[in-house]
């Protein structure tokens, strides 16, 4: 079987050793020359599959994406050719709460915000609003969802809806983008939107560039009142508007959902959708078996009399485990054009997840650091 993957799906390699010829492509767009060949394509989010890419390739019988997003697939086009598909919903989920959490404290920070008691609204309930959720509640933030048909269990979670703008010290959009109605999210925050927010309110989007209008967005930020913004991606990508780059707090290339262990997980996840649908034979791999060991830090946290670890403490934690601001720096510097962001992808350093770094704590703090991402190793009190 001849396969196509894009170089930016690590151990995907590993995991189908054996089971044909392997070529891989660079790049927003296969060689025509190696999608003749193709039997199976494997892509991430910058490959667009069209009807006329699909021309190309009159030997592919299925296509897999490593990304949760299918926007950037014709998926009725594959069907009517027969071809399979897979994407890979939560394989990246973790990554984004990640950097929710870096880019939300990193803000914090710069805003003097005690984020403990104020209110966050996740606007997606699926895989990464999850992620992101989960982690904002874990600093004692008061976490709403707004989601009018979550894909995941309604249990556990507190929904709101939007009359709650208002009053929102952080929101962070977590929502694929579409513009089938009911629930379209193209420039789902739009002026009339961004002009409810509160002064220094903090705004994160890692999902779609279009669900958040930029030029709106722009035009807040140049009138005011002060908003604290990150923006993992952008309307336009690769190349991106300018002026708000230099307008929003934090700015980086759509690498959100670029860890080691989240990759590593979508690559998995194509795996295991070839292994079903091609209905292999013999031993079935572990997602576990390619991943990367764990414990690359340890932090010990010093005696403290209150139950929830000091904001600047996790702040400083999270900072040694994702230096989000480096990221940021590196997208200034070399990211501004469309060349500059697709290569700054492509090199990226895939960073750990927190579960890679070893926190020591007293039991006092074992939920927090768990529900923060950490792996946790109980000190005596």
């Amino acid at each position: 079987m001849n396969f196509l993957i894009h170089e930016n799906l690590p151990k995907l390699d590993c995991y189908l050793q054996g089971r044909g010829q392997i070529k891989t492509f660079s790049g927003r767009t296969p060689p025509a020359a190696d999608l003749l060949a193709a039997e199976v394509l494997l892509i991430r989010s910058v490959t667009k599959v069209t009807k006329e890419l699909l021309d190309l390739a009159p030997q592919l019988k299925f296509v897999g994406t490593g990304t949760i997003g299918t926007e950037h697939v014709d998926v009725d086009a594959l069907q009517k050719r027969g071809i399979g598909f897979a994407s890979a919903p939560g394989a990246n989920a973790i990554s984004v709460g990640e950097y929710v959490l870096a880019a939300v404290l990193e803000l914090a920070a710069t805003a003097k915000l005690e984020l403990a008691g104020k209110l966050a609204l996740v606007v997606g309930a699926g895989h990464t609003g999850v992620q992101a959720g989960k982690r904002l509640a874990a600093l004692g933030m008061d976490v709403r969802y707004i989601d009018p048909e979550p894909v995941l269990p309604k249990a556990d979670k507190t929904f709101g809806d939007w009359s709650l703008l208002a009053q929102a010290d952080v929101i962070t959009f977590h929502v694929p983008l579409t513009t089938a109605a009911p629930h379209s999210t193209l420039h789902l925050m739009h002026a009339e939107q961004l002009a409810l927010l509160k002064p220094d309110a903090i705004l994160v989007n890692a999902s779609r560039g279009p669900v958040v209008h930029n030029q709106a967005l722009l035009q807040r930020l140049k009138d005011g009142p002060r908003l604290y913004c990150a923006l993992d991606v952008w309307e336009g990508e690769p190349s991106v508007n300018l002026e708000l780059l230099q307008r929003v707090g934090l700015a980086t290339p759509h690498i959100a959902g670029h860890s080691l262990e989240g990759k590593i997980r979508g690559s998995y996840k194509l795996y295991e959708a070839l292994y079903e649908f091609f209905s292999w034979k013999g031993k079935r791999l572990s997602e576990s078996h390619f991943m990367p060991a764990v414990n690359l830090r340890q932090f010990t946290a010093p005696t403290l009399a209150n139950q929830k670890l000091p904001q600047a403490l996790v702040t400083d934690w999270v900072r040694s485990s994702y230096a989000i601001v480096a990221d940021d720096n590196d997208f200034r510097v070399h990211g501004v054009t469309a060349e500059g962001f697709d290569r700054l992808r492509k090199v990226y350093q895939h960073r750990r997840e927190l579960s890679a770094t070893c926190v020591k704590v007293p039991e006092t703090f074992l939920n927090q650091c768990q529900q923060l991402g950490f792996k946790v190793e109980l000190t005596h009190d």
